[in-house]
């Protein structure tokens, strides 16, 4: 039988759509800042419904999860982290997106930053899936400098911090394209029929 290039093409890219739809899935990007304060929450919103609206669909911030009863920040995200990484059936990419707002020079939550910056001492390998977008003028946090500087973006404006975000998660494609076509087969995301896998 003589191979149609254009049927084969096509079956490779709708292989190659499926990755990264897939990985869009994996990725976690778990929006923190200073919650409680109330311009700083409203932009962590925005930047989950950015990321969102660029595929990521499992983009959240910690309000987004109800308290059955009060738990700390800091222990919400150290526990979403295990979750994660307990689960054994959907594999889970955690990306911690920090945005350090000029509240933080008011005293506002500058505190719970460093105590979110300082669970990344119990999971060391989500630093390099760490995000930080940082105001020029916000106050510095010591434990940034265990951040590598590539991951760390100085901004002005939500709209900047966007423009920095989205990119920096979708460059971790290459990377997981690589990783997640090894070790599991991928599902459809209403690409292909749900009885197809691609291994």
């Amino acid at each position: 039988m003589v191979i149609d290039p254009l049927s084969l093409s096509k079956n490779l890219a709708q292989r190659d759509a499926l990755l990264n739809a897939n990985i869009e899935d994996a990725l976690c990007p778990i929006i923190l800042g200073c919650y409680g304060d109330k311009s700083s929450e409203e932009h962590l919103a925005i930047l989950r419904t950015a990321c969102k609206n660029a595929g990521f669909t499992n983009a959240l911030i910690l309000t987004d999860i109800p308290d059955v009863q009060p738990i700390d920040y800091n222990l919400k995200f150290k526990f979403l982290i295990q979750e994660y990484k307990d689960d054994k059936i959907q594999k889970r990419i955690v990306c911690p997106v920090f945005y350090i707002h000029p509240t933080i020079n008011e005293g506002k939550g500058k505190g719970l930053i460093s105590e979110f910056l300082d669970v990344l001492n119990h999971f060391p390998d989500l630093r390099e899936f760490t995000i930080v977008l940082r105001y020029a003028n916000a106050d510095f946090i010591e434990q940034l400098e265990y951040i590598h500087p590539k991951n760390v973006y100085h901004v002005n404006s939500i709209n900047e911090g966007i423009e920095w975000l989205i990119p920096h998660l979708k460059g971790h494609y290459g990377f997981l394209k690589q990783s997640l076509w090894k070790t599991q087969s991928l599902k459809s995301k209403n690409l292909l029929s749900d009885s197809n896998e691609v291994t």
